[in-house]
């Protein structure tokens, strides 16, 4: 392949791993869906989604640039430290989350040790669970 097509590959990759990095933050609950406008969480699908990237990192072991592999390792990581941070907050209790599939949680967890948010605790959430929670109009 010349540098060109190198080049392209590249930001091909980058581009894929930004948009697993983008997938897996909107069912972190972390940024708003585009579709719906609401912040959703969906612990099993943001948990697929890091899974795919360490898989593709373990796949590409050895084949990427300096940059391709610093930037996989650093999503990666950022992941995984906001998978454990939502893991420890209780289930939402928005209508909009009930779609959620509840069976989709990550290998090991269950949901009947967890409790609801107890009610009037809005106040207290975090201003990205916040703008999810008030954009009900």
């Amino acid at each position: 392949m010349n540098e060109t097509g190198a080049a392209e590959g590249g930001n091909l990759f980058l581009q894929m791993v930004l948009t697993l990095q983008t997938s897996a933050m909107q069912h972190l609950g972390k940024i708003a869906s585009p579709f719906t406008g609401k912040v959703e969480r969906d612990l099993g699908s943001a948990r697929a989604a890091v899974d795919m990237l360490v898989m593709l990192k373990d796949k590409t072991r050895g084949n990427l640039s300096e940059v391709e592999s610093k930037v996989l390792e650093r999503v990666i990581y950022e992941l995984q430290m906001n998978y454990v941070d939502e893991t420890g907050k209780p289930e939402p209790t928005d209508e909009s989350e009930a779609g959620a599939p509840d069976g989709a949680g990550a290998p090991g967890e269950a949901d009947e040790g967890r409790e609801p948010a107890p009610a009037g605790d809005d106040g207290d959430e975090t201003p990205e669970a916040e703008a999810g929670e008030n954009k009900e109009s």
